[in-house]
Parts: structure tokens; C-alpha cells; sequence
């Protein structure tokens, strides 16, 4: 017996056990953007789940090395309504992630200048002091390549 499901996939002309990126569609917009290892199997997951409106399916073939990676792009892309994460990707790092990288390039900068440290004593741990003209030298680069950084972007 044919199901609705059946004639959906026929629509999408995809191989049923198809690798890839799929878009859920209400209309024209994206709502939902997953990745499987078998489309048939997922969608029909979507179908029977019935968690999220749609009433369209956009289906593309991608590498399985490279899922995560394509995912993350289309999330970014169409911000869909139903996505609320990112999978792990190596193009993407999170806000925590990027500001604890970024202080740690500071802190390495700052390092190299110390211009005294204090032993410390018992449990009070030992302190670092910077040039006042250290720190704004560096202060100003990051602001000079923040800066450049935007203007590359736009």
C-alpha cells in the first residue's frame, strides 16, 4: 500500500537510502535543516513524529565527512525556526569557545612583557605586572586588527 510518505519521496526523485542535507519547507521557507545517513528513514521520522509543520522537503547529496560541517553552514544561512543548535563542526566554535581563545592569545601577548612578578605567599598566588604602554601598544593592535577584520567581512 502507498503511503504519503512514498509519495513524498517519489516528489523529492532521491534514492531512498540517500547521504545528505535535507531542508524541511513550510512554503518557501526553511524551517528545519538536518542531515542523514538515510533520507527515507528520517523523513519518515519527521512525518510520524508530526513536532514540526511542514509541507515540503529539499534533499541534496553530501559527502558523510562532511555533514556536520554543511549542516552548520545551512543553519547559519536560513536560521530555521525549529534548529536550536549547531552539530559539532570544525567551522563553527561557539561564543564561550572563541572568547576563551581570544584571551588566551592576550594573556600569551601580556606574558611576554612581564615587566615584574611577585613571588606570592601561601595560598596567595603570584602576581604579574604590565607596562601601562605594554598594554595599550597591544590594546591598540587588537583594536587596529578587530578593525580590519570587520572591514574584510563586509
Amino acid at each position: 500500500m502507498r503511503t504519503m510518505l512514498d509519495d513524498f519521496m517519489e516528489k523529492l526523485g532521491v534514492n531512498p537510502d540517500g547521504v545528505g542535507i535535507y531542508h524541511l519547507k513550510q512554503g518557501s521557507k526553511v524551517v528545519y535543516v538536518g542531515q542523514t545517513k538515510n533520507i527515507k528513514s528520517r523523513i519518515a521520522q519527521h512525518f510520524y513524529r508530526n513536532d514540526k509543520e511542514f509541507d515540503g522537503i529539499e534533499f541534496f547529496d553530501c559527502d558523510i565527512d562532511m555533514l556536520n560541517d554543511v549542516e552548520a553552514r545551512e543553519i547559519v544561512h536560513y536560521n530555521p525556526i525549529y534548529n536550536k543548535s549547531l552539530p559539532s563542526s570544525s567551522i563553527y566554535m561557539d561564543e564561550a569557545e572563541a572568547v576563551s581563545r581570544l584571551v588566551s592569545i592576550i594573556k600569551e601577548a601580556l606574558n611576554s612583557r612581564v615587566a615584574h612578578r611577585t613571588k606570592g605567599a601561601g595560598h596567595i598566588p603570584p602576581k604579574l605586572y604590565f607596562l601601562q604602554e605594554d598594554v595599550t601598544e597591544l590594546n591598540n593592535s587588537l583594536l587596529d586588527c578587530a578593525r580590519e577584520f570587520i572591514r574584510a567581512g563586509e
